[in-house]
């Protein structure tokens, strides 16, 4: 990096447990609290209605076909919706899948129990400082996600998948 940017992207290992960002060290954390969690879902919940420029475009469609069926209430859902992400695009706050980064990515000596959208938009502002590449980012958001996902599954395995190999 120069002194005013880097010239290159830096890379992210997506299975690193650790790295340096703009002087900080941050911790990949693989489980999350009751409350991170609960958030987590409200991001991915975001993500699935769409909160990008293009989904705002496609939302504002469907919502126009909507009223052409005479559907208001669907309509309206889609409509509130897509004017959510519009207002996220315009205060420039980071896509939920680099904010869900953040529930697992955070720095060392950080209160795990806590999570706050301004905070998290810093320790993004540490990435971008640093030269990291969005889709190193997404990949390691994704491996993080994936990880947690794993572990959550594990906790759920029943006898019911042994007994139908047994019958079979």
């Amino acid at each position: 990096m120069t002194e005013t940017g880097a010239t290159e992207f830096k890379k992210l290992d997506p299975s690193a447990r650790s790295f340096e960002a703009n002087g900080k060290k941050y911790i990949v954390h693989e489980n999350l609290t009751e409350s991170g969690y609960e958030t987590m879902e409200a991001l991915r919940l975001e993500m699935e209605t769409g909160s990008s420029a293009g989904d705002l475009v496609k939302n504002i469609g469907k919502a126009v076909n909507s009223l052409k069926s005479n559907n208001v209430y669907e309509a309206s859902v889609i409509l509130y919706n897509a004017t959510s992400g519009a207002e996220r695009i315009a205060n420039k706050v980071p896509h939920p899948l680099l904010l869900t980064l953040t529930l697992f990515v955070r720095p060392q000596g950080s209160d795990l129990t806590t999570w706050n959208e301004a905070e998290a938009i810093e320790w993004l502002n540490d990435f971008n400082k640093e030269g990291f590449g969005i889709t190193d980012l997404f990949k390691l958001a994704d491996a993080c996600r994936m990880a947690f996902a794993q572990g959550f599954l594990h906790s759920f395995q029943t006898t019911s998948n042994s007994e139908a190999e047994e019958a079979l």
